[in-house]
């Protein structure tokens, strides 16, 4: 027992308490969690409760991952017939627009030709004007040096 002052030789009473609830030295060293001959029944269930929470973990987990995979499956089988559908479109626009653009081409060539063959006076002063045109812009656009 310990005794507490409360005045005893400097005045203080002393009072007895009762004894601290220790185990023993040895009790305790037996059921240290460090010791190996005892296992330990918190650390074993708390490896319990881990290993159960991951295996609810993973099942919870396979369900979703079953999901998408089905709905990756479901976009897939879906968007391959529109795809090829708007490929398709696409081809069929580009065809057309480069059709279009060959007969205007071949258009303008016989028109250009027509004119030539009709006025071949005035194709002449045309080109020679448009040459003219170029040399000059040429000129312009060289900064006018030259090399003497």
């Amino acid at each position: 027992m310990l005794k507490a002052c409360s005045g005893g030789e400097h005045g203080l009473r002393t009072a007895a308490l009762p004894a601290p609830p220790f185990l023993p030295l040895k009790a305790a060293h037996m059921n240290h969690p460090l010791n190996p001959s005892i296992p330990s029944s918190l650390a074993q269930r708390a490896a319990e409760g881990v290993s159960q929470a991951a295996s609810d973990l993973m099942d919870g987990a396979r369900p979703a991952a079953q999901a998408l995979k089905h709905g990756a499956h479901e976009v897939r089988v879906n968007a391959a017939p529109a795809l090829h559908e708007w490929v398709g479109s696409a081809e069929d626009l580009a065809r057309d627009r480069l059709h279009a653009a060959r007969e205007q081409a071949m258009h303008l060539r016989d028109s250009g030709m027509d004119y030539a063959r009709g006025h071949p006076v005035q194709t002449l002063l045309l080109a020679a004007a448009l040459g003219a045109g170029l040399m000059l812009a040429w000129g312009v656009l060289s900064g006018g040096r030259r090399s003497r």
